[in-house]
């Protein structure tokens, strides 16, 4: 096996130590942070009732709306950095960075109007808010929107971060923010400020969120200076082409969680909401991880990109499959299994609709992150496919996610949201291959499947384990999750699936994040 990755790996073609270093760092944020919503969903339950966390958790979609006044600068400006670094070209980098704060500022002002004007609308006849709740409603969604403003405005400063491909500083300051925000949940439901108190805690961090990038912007990247004599009227339309595509991606992208949310609302009433948003508040970690891990080769692509370099994104991305299927099948695997244990220890009986909904969705999502290097690549190469792909991805959704709903109500919803999002991300991946000339079938070549097999004879096993000790809780769910990792780890080592040198590469990187 060693000397197969050898071959297809060849030394030059290594994965550069800031992309290993970027996923290293993004992957152990992941870990400290998974505690956090894990504490935080019963205590929120508990204190906001299972009304009132729906109404939380519908309004809360609309943060997904609002980004689309970002106009898909954010990720231009990401490619930008990169590209224009990899040039040595800063009065051009200088320029551009100006340019979309300007950009940004304007944007601001116009969305905060905007949601003031259509705030009761919202409120009242898309989301259906009981009356009792229609005020507390209507300042979340208030609330919201400004601080969708300072963000957006602030942002400029993560964006230059992330395309300097220094996200281990990214990492800490979201880690930080993070943790006050947690803090800032328990202190606010505890004093009984209830959701009026989450929207201020939502505004005090992202505050000081965008104070320590800006700080970390001037340290790292001092040849950096913003000002209105730096914006050019030229570099309006380059920003906006590009982002013109990720603008109609987002657009395709409303059709994903936030519309099924919507429907669900609409079809079965608040309290599926609840249902449906503990289920995804299970699985966002697992899509996060794998999002944090995978999100490097954005930047990173579009550095070679810009040089050329189309052998090394080539290169990564077999790579990038390789490790998914040998992490993401057993993964999901293991939550599968260990779902409703994990339920009744975590909030408690009579969550059963969202151990079903979880276990629906599993299968779309474990191809979704599969089409993950594909999306993050094309984002710097071939950003047109990411539009088109997302609109069709969209389309497929009103269209699963309405037909079947009509038919067999929530359950068609679920289904549905997850055959689409199936269908979409192998296309995704066929894609990607057709235009960088790579056999699909060769992406798994050399991943060994034996492998994958054992992990999920082995969450077969934990399965009856679990079946014959219904109530483990957190110690015995924690000692099950341990006895698999290690169990599969020791296989891969021992089937040498996992060669000395990927470990030493992780070492490696371990090392370059303590440096």
């Amino acid at each position: 096996m060693s000397a197969n990755m050898d071959s297809i790996y060849p030394a030059a073609g290594l994965t550069p130590a800031k992309v290993v270093r970027n996923s290293a760092t993004s992957v152990l944020r992941f870990i400290a942070l998974v505690p956090v919503p894990f504490l935080l969903v019963p205590f929120m339950l508990q204190q906001l009732g299972t009304d009132r966390f729906g109404v939380w958790a519908l309004v809360s979609t609309l943060s997904a709306f609002v980004q689309l006044g970002d106009f898909g600068i954010g990720l231009a400006l990401v490619k930008s950095v990169a590209e224009m670094r990899a040039r040595n070209d800063t009065e051009r980098l200088n320029s551009i960075l100006s340019t979309a704060l300007v950009l940004y500022t304007i944007i601001s002002g116009i969305m905060g109007l905007l949601a003031l004007s259509v705030t009761g609308i919202l409120v009242d006849r898309v989301f259906r808010i009981p009356v009792p709740l229609v005020s507390e409603a209507k300042f979340v969604v208030m609330g919201t929107a400004i601080i969708f403003c300072v963000n957006l405005v602030s942002s400029i400063f993560t964006s230059v971060i992330n395309g300097i491909q220094r996200m281990e500083v990214s990492n800490g300051v979201a880690f930080a923010m993070t943790i006050m925000n947690a803090i800032g949940v328990v202190v606010m439901l505890s004093l009984g400020q209830g959701l009026q108190g989450l929207v201020v805690n939502n505004g005090i961090t992202t505050i000081g969120a965008g104070l320590v990038s800006w700080l970390a912007v001037r340290k790292l990247a001092p040849d950096i200076h913003l000002g209105l004599g730096r914006f050019r009227r030229q570099e309006v339309k380059a920003i906006l082409t590009y982002g013109a595509n990720i603008q109609i991606t987002n657009l395709a992208g409303l059709a994903g969680d936030p519309l099924v949310k919507t429907i669900i609302s609409n079809a079965a009433g608040v309290q599926f909401v609840a249902y449906y948003e503990v289920a995804m508040r299970l699985i966002n970690p697992i899509r996060f991880l794998f999002t944090q891990a995978i999100g490097p080769l954005m930047p990173f692509a579009a550095e070679s990109h810009a040089i050329a370099d189309l052998t090394s994104i080539a290169s990564v991305y077999r790579k990038s499959i390789r490790y998914i299927v040998l992490s993401a099948l057993p993964l999901f695997a293991l939550a599968f299994v260990a779902l409703p244990a994990l339920m009744e220890a975590w909030i408690g009986p009579g969550y059963e609709i969202s151990t079903y909904t979880f276990r629906i969705l599993l299968i779309g999502q474990v191809v979704s992150i599969l089409s993950m290097p594909s999306y993050y690549i094309f984002l710097s190469t071939h950003v047109k496919f990411t539009m088109i792909i997302a609109v069709a991805n969209g389309l497929l959704d009103i269209v699963m996610c309405l037909g079947l709903g009509y038919f067999y109500g929530y359950s068609g919803v679920i289904v549905g949201f997850s055959l689409a999002m199936l269908i979409l991300s192998i296309l995704s991946i066929l894609a990607f291959c057709r235009t960088f000339h790579i056999q699909p079938l060769s992406l798994f070549q050399y991943v060994p499947l034996r492998s994958v097999v054992f992990s999920l004879i082995l969450a077969v096993f934990l399965w009856g384990l679990l079946i014959q000790w219904s109530r483990p809780g957190f110690v015995g769910l924690t000692l099950i999750g341990l006895t698999f990792a290690g169990a599969y780890y020791a296989f891969l080592r021992h089937s040498q699936s996992l060669s000395g040198d990927e470990v030493k590469g992780l070492a490696r990187a371990l090392k370059l994040v303590r440096r």
